[in-house]
């Protein structure tokens, strides 16, 4: 028997091969780039998951020409403990505020939440559950060197395929990490209209602008899940009363 959440998945694994063959196809590609990420669930239980979060994120994280599976154990091994002059605060701290989000989700009473106290199994456990995008599709490791590597060309190209992608993953919570990933979104979804730091309702979503998570501060953390669950509560009270 094939659940909803199984042809979900089958539906999004078949659309990234061809996203991936028209990124990179030599002959047919419309970027032709000799490296792509394969962002999406970084594991099935997205797809089953009571609440399904997406988070928008935007970096140059690796420097091997290849195809790249995107998914939990690349966010483990490597990006969270080994990226070269990064620190790895950009996954930890981006895992850190999904612990918490789930957290406030299973108890909205929960209130300033000690993100420092998170371990590593808790982080990786609350990263299991959610999907993960870059709106750059490679490291950009050439942009000054090829147009393809830089964001806004790419995205002229990636644009329409993102929008798709978001569309089969279908998150209920999407989370938008830095001001340049907000002005991207808002060129995406031109009808959303998006304030950076803003959290609003949008097309029977929740969409968060948050600070990159390079650098944080735990208080604003807590301000923007105390935003998000106050209109999570408000979508869950009007679904009861219809």
């Amino acid at each position: 028997m094939i659940t909803n959440s199984t042809s979900e998945s089958i539906q999004y694994n078949r659309f990234m091969e061809e996203y991936e063959y028209y990124m990179t196809d030599p002959d047919d590609g419309e970027l032709c780039l000799d490296q792509f990420y394969k962002y999406g669930p970084l594991t099935d239980q997205y797809w089953s998951f009571t609440t399904r979060i997406l988070v928008c994120n935007i970096e140059p994280y690796d420097q091997r020409e290849d195809l790249i599976e995107v998914n939990i154990d690349l966010f483990k091994n490597h990006w969270m403990n080994r990226i070269s002059g990064y620190k790895a605060q950009t996954p930890r701290n981006t895992a850190k505020f999904i612990a918490g989000l789930l957290m406030a989700l299973k108890n909205p009473k929960v209130e300033n939440i000690d993100f420092r106290k998170f371990d590593d199994n808790e982080l990786i456990q609350s990263l299991e559950k959610i999907a993960y995008l870059n709106f750059r599709v490679n490291s950009g490791k050439n942009i000054s060197a090829h147009k393809n590597d830089r964001v806004a060309e790419q995205i002229k190209v990636t644009g329409p395929y993102i929008i798709k992608q978001i569309k089969i993953l279908n998150p209920q919570i999407i989370i938008i990490a830095g001001q340049n990933n907000c002005n991207i979104f808002n060129s995406l979804n031109p009808d959303c209209k998006l304030q950076f730091r803003e959290t609003k309702k949008w097309d029977n979503k929740i969409v968060c602008s948050i600070e990159h998570f390079s650098r944080v501060d735990y208080k604003n953390l807590n301000k923007k899940i105390a935003e998000i669950i106050l209109l999570f509560l408000k979508e869950q009270s009007t679904s009861i009363e219809k």
